[in-house]
């Protein structure tokens, strides 16, 4: 019975805090010198606006700590590790920080807008299909800034594709929340982290976190395009993609199922050769060009 109603005010609490506590501001709220124009969305730890600056016209992000998350040393901690982690990243394809600030009690974060979609975005919505060498092409970009990030002794831990916006030609990474600086007083022990049963390979602070959470990425692109046979059962993507066996060598050393890559400079290189000398386009020809 103390079961029952432990549960039941852990529920009420949660209600409280999505519906009350933590209910976004409406669009026209002015915040300082912004003005929100929409909401974007809601995190663990926070909650985004796309802003107007009121004096400029210019449109910012705006990231708002959950207000539920305040006293929560967890959410905290992820709010100013991101402001941290920003303030040490100087990039084009990386979001500019613009200022942080308290208002009315309440912590904010401007950073620069991003304007396009997400991966997700462009196949579900938009019915952008990529083939085997289109996907590797965004990998090799992608990576040129992840090199930045990893340069610059930072793990992003979090590149999902709802992080990865597309405009154009451009790719850019955003949400830097969980990211942390790498652990470079010891080495990356593949051999025993994976006989390791609480060992999250998304989470660690080594490089090779971001490129297991890249090998997914591209998984996510290459089935855009896959086409299953009609009745065919499931079967492991390194049979249904029919990737060149370098290019799945390659994706088997990110998921670290193999030895994974040493460094992210290794990774690119090997991309970039097997772009050059492994991907053939012929068997995807009606694919759409990306855009």
């Amino acid at each position: 019975m103390l079961r029952f109603f432990t549960l039941q005010a852990e529920w009420f609490r949660h209600v409280w805090e999505v519906f009350v506590v933590d209910r976004p501001y409406e669009k026209g709220k002015q915040i300082r010198s912004y003005e929100i124009m929409d909401f974007l969305g809601a995190g663990g730890y926070g909650m985004a606006y796309l802003v107007r600056h009121r004096s400029s016209g210019e449109r910012y992000v705006m990231k708002q700590l959950r207000p539920s998350s305040k006293k929560n040393k967890q959410g905290l901690r992820a709010h100013q590790n991101e402001i941290d982690m920003l303030s040490q990243l100087h990039h084009p394809a990386i979001p500019t920080l613009v200022e942080q600030f308290e208002w009315q009690q309440q912590e904010f974060v401007v950073m620069a807008w991003v304007e396009g979609a997400t991966f997700w975005e462009q196949i579900f919505e938009q019915g952008v299909r990529y083939s085997h060498a289109e996907a590797f092409q965004m990998l090799h970009k992608l990576l040129d800034i992840v090199q930045h990030i990893h340069q610059k002794g930072i793990v992003h831990r979090d590149l999902r594709i709802p992080n990865v916006i597309v405009h154009e030609d451009r790719l850019f990474v955003i949400d830097f929340g969980l990211a942390c600086k790498q652990d470079d007083s010891r080495p990356f022990l593949w051999e025993q982290t994976r006989q390791d049963p609480a060992f999250d390979p998304r989470k660690a602070p080594f490089c090779q976190s971001d490129h297991y959470a890249l090998a997914h990425l591209v998984l996510f692109l290459l089935y855009s395009s896959y086409e299953p046979a009609a009745n065919e059962s499931e079967r492991s993507w390194q049979e249904e993609l029919g990737l060149p066996s370098r290019a799945r060598q390659l994706l088997e050393r990110m998921l670290q199922v193999k030895a994974p890559f040493r460094s992210t400079e290794e990774l690119s290189t090997e991309v970039e050769n097997l772009i050059k000398n492994h991907m053939d386009d012929a068997q995807n020809p009606s694919t759409p060009p990306v855009s």
